[in-house]
């Protein structure tokens, strides 16, 4: 549910405090008029204080789904609060002018049977914040959740030709135009698909994303956008399209929309220059061993001729990744070499042993 600018919703909430005024200055609801208009302005103040109290105070501070019983009690001392003010108010007019009425039934019964209706109608007249409030948290849940889903899985829920539901990732959409109360969505695969909401609605659903709405009618991906000359966006050519899909700017927004596409494929450039440069740097090499550690291998395949990295490992308490730098690192030296097959070989100073060799 889009927000109302701020004015607006002052404006309304205005309009209708003075309706409400003007509703309790011309009729005295249930209860007996209060011989004044002054003193119905005050009791119609009283219904509009624990109005705005129980909508900006109560319920975002103490109500609670599915314990909700405080909000309850509280939001009744209040109405009992109010209906026994408001009774005080009319009173002596009340009583100058109906004091027939009140031998007849008794005071005690006047007042309490007056209070039971101004509480019920304090109560009724409170129920619709408490309606609007709840309308108004679940609404916010649920774009929450639409925005987490959309952040998370940039999908769009779509409807085929024959209204069959489909969600399509947001990266595979070729273009999106206005079809009158439609927005009909292409994708990158040549499948077409409608979605019951405006141009602005899907817009605001893209809010984020790298689209760009180059007329009233018309929201491009900046992706698949192949150039933008005079009047025209061009789009990249697919596989399935006979000929290059173009649509034209608007008149009165060309030269801004023209330096946003501009803008938004030099950056799609840059971010991709970089991935490249960031998949062709240098592998990782691991760290070379100390001096001395390699050493230690040395001596020890000296000392224990076709021995493998394992014995290595008990000779020197060496753990078996430091052994296979070293290793290599003596390979790579040319100091030792690896004589016979994987499982039974061994390693070997270069040069000790040829005579051994057959």
């Amino acid at each position: 549910m889009k927000r109302l600018p701020l004015f607006v919703s002052v404006l309304l909430n205005v309009m209708f405090c003075a309706l409400l005024l003007l509703f309790f200055i011309r009729n005295s609801f249930l209860r007996p008029y209060a011989g004044s208009p002054t003193r119905e302005v005050l009791a119609g103040l009283l219904v509009l204080g624990s109005l705005y109290a129980n909508y900006f105070l109560l319920y975002p501070k103490i109500y609670v789904p599915r314990a909700h019983m405080i909000y309850w009690m509280v939001l009744l001392v209040i109405a009992i609060s109010a209906g026994s003010v408001e009774i005080l108010i009319v009173y002596r007019h009340v009583t100058a002018c109906n004091a027939y009425i009140i031998q007849a039934v008794g005071v005690f019964n006047f007042i309490a049977t007056t209070l039971l209706l101004l509480v019920g109608r304090n109560l009724a007249i409170n129920l619709f914040p408490f309606l609007l409030r709840e309308k108004k948290f679940y609404q916010q849940a649920l774009e929450k959740e639409v925005k987490t889903v959309r952040e998370n899985f940039r999908m769009l829920d779509v409807a085929d030709k024959k209204n069959n539901l489909y969600f399509i990732s947001v990266d595979d959409i070729y273009y999106c135009q206005q079809s009158g109360n439609y927005t009909r969505i292409r994708t990158v695969q040549g499948k077409t698909y409608d979605r019951l909401c405006s141009m602005r609605i899907l817009e605001h659903f893209l809010e984020g994303e790298e689209f760009i709405r180059v007329n009233s009618s018309v929201l491009l991906p900046l992706r698949y956008i192949k150039s933008c000359r005079g009047d025209r966006v061009t789009m990249k050519k697919m596989p399935w399209a006979e000929e290059t899909y173009s649509f034209q700017l608007d008149r009165k927004r060309r030269e801004n929309v023209s330096a946003q596409i501009k803008e938004g494929l030099k950056n799609l450039k840059t971010r991709s220059k970089d991935w490249k440069v960031s998949q062709n740097k240098t592998p990782y090499k691991p760290a070379v061993p100390p001096q001395t550690k390699i050493d230690d291998v040395l001596v020890c395949i000296q000392c224990h001729p076709d021995c493998n990295s394992r014995d290595i490992v008990t000779c020197t308490q060496y753990s078996l990744s430091t052994v296979e730098r070293c290793l290599a690192e003596l390979r790579k030296q040319g100091l030792v070499e690896f004589r016979g097959s994987k499982k039974k070989g061994g390693y070997y100073v270069v040069g000790e042993g040829d005579e051994l060799l057959p």
